[in-house]
């Protein structure tokens, strides 16, 4: 689950509980620039395909080799950046944007 400007991942806690209740396993983390610890100096490290990169380090930290990306606000504009990536074509199994058309659209 990604978050978008000006939120956080605790924006997705209630969807997070409905989801287990139901059997469902998601996660969500601050995204690289919004929490203290994850805030690089160099804008460099903000390019898109690191910021894409996050979305599959932490799906392969979490032992996801296919998973279900849902993506609101600024999180959806880098979901559909991922999902037009060869990684996103073939380990996404569905990408739900809230908020945001595709960038083309």
């Amino acid at each position: 689950l990604l978050h978008g400007f000006p939120e956080f991942s605790n924006m997705y806690t209630p969807l997070m509980h409905a989801l287990a209740a139901k059997g469902y396993r998601s996660i969500a983390c601050d995204q690289r620039g919004y929490s203290k610890g994850a805030s690089p100096d160099n804008l460099a490290d903000y390019n898109y395909d690191n910021l894409r990169d996050d979305i599959f380090a932490v799906a392969d930290a979490m032992g996801y080799k296919q998973f279900h990306l849902v993506a609101h606000d600024h999180g959806a504009v880098l979901g559909w950046y991922a999902a037009g990536s060869d990684r996103g074509t073939k380990r996404f199994l569905s990408y739900t944007s809230l908020s945001i058309p595709h960038n083309d659209a």
